[in-house]
């Protein structure tokens, strides 16, 4: 009986009650619109994102649009590569049908359009999407969005007449609420050489030990069946955010905040930005409950 009680105290004392997750938006609210487009993007505001995760490309003119893949066969049938196409001719791709008739004509939007849509209510994730030999030239094309996305924010405040205008305004520190994301430790290196003021989280399919080197990461982005116990504990000790993609099941949501996480990225920001909301609310003796049964199934 004294050994089970002992068990019990131990389990208890691993828990935080007070805890806190981001609500990142995978390519908008992709579930309900299509993903990488406008629609999406609002879709998240209007479902709680604290963050919405965008994907740009380069284009053939150097504009940076929102788009996944390498190709536009996917979501228009075209076999051929974005960024051998003009931001101009993008626009007459319709990658909206393929999702359904309420967004037949949606348009590859760029990355100046995402960021005016998300101004004054929401921040950031871009996904760096690159093509070989293109790498730096695809975060050099974001710095400079970002950084007319901050003049136009400058501004913005400067002519503003009253609060909810200032409100609209967004943040004019712009680059310290972006995150941008890469799967090149390469390329994160870059970044901050280039651009120490930008925040980086690198995305790991799987770490193989003494491979990752962990001092210098802002964020580390881990598929969800890959973070346990040793990894956020890892993130406390070198003092990163610990991030975890892609989930859609409520209860691994839970569990995943029980961990530790910082932030998860959903397809599903309504469901996640409802289940914290419904956590705050809980007494400590209810989400310690919680806690336990999540930490049982586990």
């Amino acid at each position: 009986m004294g050994f089970a009680l002992w068990q019990a105290w131990l389990i208890v004392n691993r828990f935080t009650l007070h805890d806190e997750v981001a609500v990142i938006a995978h390519r908008g609210s992709s579930l309900d619109a299509p993903e990488n487009t406008l629609p999406a993007i609002h879709r998240a505001l209007d479902d709680g994102a604290d963050r919405v995760e965008l994907d740009v490309r380069l284009t053939a003119d150097d504009q940076v649009v929102l788009y996944h893949d390498s190709t536009l066969q996917r979501l228009v049938g075209d076999p051929r590569r974005l960024g051998e196409l003009e931001r101009e001719a993008l626009a007459g791709f319709d990658v909206g049908s393929w999702f359904g008739d309420a967004y037949v004509g949606e348009r590859i939007p760029g990355l100046d359009e995402a960021l005016a849509a998300v101004r004054g209510r929401s921040t950031l994730m871009i996904d760096l999407k690159t093509d070989p030999g293109r790498e730096v030239a695809l975060v050099e094309a974001v710095v400079a969005t970002l950084q007319a996305e901050q003049a136009e924010r400058r501004r913005c405040l400067a002519e503003a007449v009253n609060d909810r205008t200032l409100r609209g305004c967004g943040d004019p520190d712009l680059f310290a609420e972006t995150r941008l994301a890469t799967t090149s430790p390469t390329l994160a290196r870059t970044i901050r050489s280039r651009h120490p003021e930008l925040r980086v989280t690198l995305l790991a399919q799987l770490i193989l030990p003494g491979t990752l080197e962990r001092r210098s990461l802002d964020a580390l982005g881990l598929r969800h069946n890959r973070i346990d116990e040793r990894e956020v504990g890892l993130a406390g000790h070198y003092g990163y955010e610990l991030h975890a993609w892609t989930i859609n099941d409520r209860a691994r949501m839970s569990q995943l905040i029980d961990l530790g996480v910082d932030a998860i990225i959903t397809d599903r920001p309504a469901l996640l930005a409802e289940l914290v909301a419904e956590r705050r609310e809980l007494g400590d003796g209810a989400l310690l409950l919680i806690k336990l049964r999540n930490w049982l199934r586990g």
